[in-house]
């Protein structure tokens, strides 16, 4: 698949296909892309990396996919800052999480009143002159059970990077994304402690770490999460 360069798609829903092979470097032409889902395919390669140029992305969905690789992406500067939703679960993606991977994700860092004041959802205009809407809808995982999403508000935000390879520790850089509802980081190979810095994750709802290589005591920052429903060490 080639994408031409004037591309103006803002929403790309291809999950639950048999695409295969790579996904085309000439997706970077569409510099409006707000949703790109295409999990539960037999897409293969790394990472990316071209992606990472957006700053138009709010929705990114790799899910259960045949990527692998590192995330890294070093040569290029810390992007996405109106990402709310990151599933990169269930591919072979290994290596260590970079702090600057997260440093602009600014949706994620808003505190209560920046995130109520932008309440709204994801819906593009098809025809004006009616002013019909279409709505993207997104499938994530949350509290252990899948939950499909007809309307994205602003405030939730969710990142599930769960059943991978990644190693190494948890960047304490997480515990900046004050505004994050779902974190799942399950089912890989992280050492070390707990980030204390997870205390300052106030609107978490959700937070999954099981089946990790993790060591220490539970930070007792951990117990300021009010929002905390599901908790799984």
């Amino acid at each position: 698949m080639t994408v031409p360069k004037n591309c103006g798609l803002q929403t790309l829903e291809l999950s639950d296909n048999h695409l295969e092979r790579e996904v085309p470097e000439s997706l970077a032409y569409c510099t409006m892309l707000e949703v790109l889902n295409l999990g539960n395919n037999l897409i293969s390669g790394t990472f990316p990396c071209w992606l990472m140029n957006s700053t138009s992305i709010r929705v990114l969905v790799l899910r259960s996919t045949n990527f692998h690789g590192s995330i890294g992406c070093p040569a290029i500067k810390p992007a996405w800052p109106i990402l709310q939703i990151v599933d990169l679960a269930s591919n072979n993606f290994s290596g260590k999480l970079l702090p600057q991977f997260f440093f602009n994700w600014k949706t994620m860092m808003a505190n209560e009143e920046e995130a109520s004041s932008k309440l709204n959802h994801l819906c593009f205009e098809f025809l004006s002159l009616n002013h019909f809407y279409y709505q993207d809808v997104v499938t994530v995982r949350n509290k252990g059970l899948q939950m499909k999403l007809t309307t994205i508000l602003n405030v939730f935000t969710s990142i599930d990077f769960s059943y991978n390879n990644f190693q190494g520790e948890i960047p304490k850089e997480i515990g900046d994304l004050k505004s994050l509802y779902v974190l799942n980081l399950s089912q890989n190979g992280f050492t070390g402690q707990v980030p204390s810095t997870f205390g300052n994750l106030k609107k978490l709802e959700s937070l999954d770490l099981s089946l990790n290589n993790l060591i220490g005591e539970i930070p007792p920052q951990l117990a300021s999460l009010t929002f905390l429903s599901v908790l799984n060490l």
